[in-house]
């Protein structure tokens, strides 16, 4: 059976990479960069040509992600670590390692226990294998102080607006990768197709740059910025996450996105409407009430390429009545306090309120079911 095939029982089919992935490495001589162990693999293992075109739901390479999640756990269990940028390689521990297919599962079952279980597997880890070359890397620029936009471009910077969240992708931004500064956001009129007032998710490009500069400290780039006025809006295909490095090198619609941001192209909105995912949230004869389904009570965001994304402005225009700056302090102490009391009399929309600013804290106006759950304690209960 081919190693595309093989599944250990009980545990995601990446798990049987385990052992490719340390072979390969001890026999490279202890370190080497990922798309040599990959091709290595492919090889040794005779992955057939068909097994290496197949994609996941996501439309991302399987055999790609496999391996990326393979390294992920196999780092987090101590057998390897990244030396320098671009490079795996094995530890001490890992060098010795002979893993038995049960031994692979307690591995597994041991790192997952430390690791977010909302993880999807059929996206590879982001920033695991980041490739030689030119990068793309998308930013957010809006903190709680407001959007910093015009300072980063006046100080010829960008900055990481948080302290304990992405910095091992800013310090593998590097000079002379690409970068823009990107807002995301949702739409249900004034959009340039026929969208049946649908909410489509669309990114604004404000600004593109050089990055001239890595400070190294995970938190700041030097960049020699160009600003876009107007705005480009993009729709469809959108990252709602603070920084996003677009897969171009595997992904045919970053590489429309990488086109029409720093190339300045128009985008495909055709192409994007005959997509099967589009095609059919935008279909004319898909009941209303499927769509509102679709948009406000499904947990599986699995079965298309994008999030739909959920913030502030969205609480705003789904009815609420808090002022903006109030709901951005309100979800602030919930990420430093992790709680949160609302009070106020019966019917005066404390639920309502509370599950947008669990999708906004989120970022999915549709989050897993793991992500987001409500739980009610009767009065009569001690």
């Amino acid at each position: 059976m081919s190693l595309f095939d093989q599944k250990i029982d009980g545990v995601p089919q990446f798990v049987s990479y385990f052992m490719p992935v340390l072979e390969v490495l001890r026999d490279v001589g202890g370190q080497a960069k990922p798309k040599d162990v990959m091709d290595e693999i492919a090889s040794r293992y005779d992955l057939p040509e068909e097994a290496m075109k197949q994609t996941n739901k996501n439309g991302q390479p399987t055999f790609y992600n496999r391996v990326a999640w393979a390294r992920f756990y196999l780092v987090k269990v101590g057998y390897l670590y990244s030396p320098k940028r671009g490079v795996w390689a094995l530890t001490d521990e890992g060098a010795s390692a002979e893993l038995t297919d049960d031994l692979a599962i307690e591995l597994f079952r041991n790192a997952r226990s430390v690791i977010k279980a909302d993880e999807d597997e059929d996206q590879a880890p982001e920033g695991e294998i980041v490739p030689d070359g030119l990068n793309y890397w998308f930013v957010g620029a809006a903190w709680s102080e407001g959007d910093q936009t015009a300072r980063f471009l006046d100080e010829s910077i960008w900055e990481n607006g948080y302290d304990e969240k992405f910095g091992h992708l800013v310090k593998q931004m590097k000079q002379g990768d690409r970068i823009a500064i990107k807002a995301t956001y949702t739409r249900k009129h004034d959009v340039p197709f026929e969208n049946r007032g649908r909410t489509v998710s669309a990114m604004r490009i404000k600004a593109i740059g050089t990055i001239t500069g890595n400070q190294g400290d995970g938190k700041n780039v030097n960049v020699a910025w160009e600003g876009v006025e107007p705005p480009r809006e993009w729709f469809f295909y959108t990252y709602r996450t603070t920084i996003a490095r677009a897969r171009f090198e595997d992904d045919d619609m970053a590489r429309q996105l990488v086109a029409f941001t720093f190339d300045g192209q128009d985008q495909d909105i055709d192409g994007f409407l005959a997509h099967p995912y589009w095609a059919e949230k935008f279909a004319e004869d898909v009941a209303p009430l499927s769509v509102i389904e679709d948009e406000e009570q499904s947990g599986d965001e699995t079965d298309g390429p994008t999030v739909d994304a959920y913030g502030i402005d969205d609480i705003v225009a789904d009815g609420g009545f808090l002022p903006r700056s109030l709901l951005s302090n309100l979800i602030n102490r919930l990420e430093i306090k992790k709680n949160l009391i609302l009070q106020g009399a019966p019917g005066t929309g404390k639920t309502w309120l509370a599950k947008r600013i669990g999708k906004a804290l989120i970022g999915r106006r549709s989050p897993k079911p793991e992500q987001l759950r409500s739980v009610q304690f009767h009065p009569s209960l001690s």
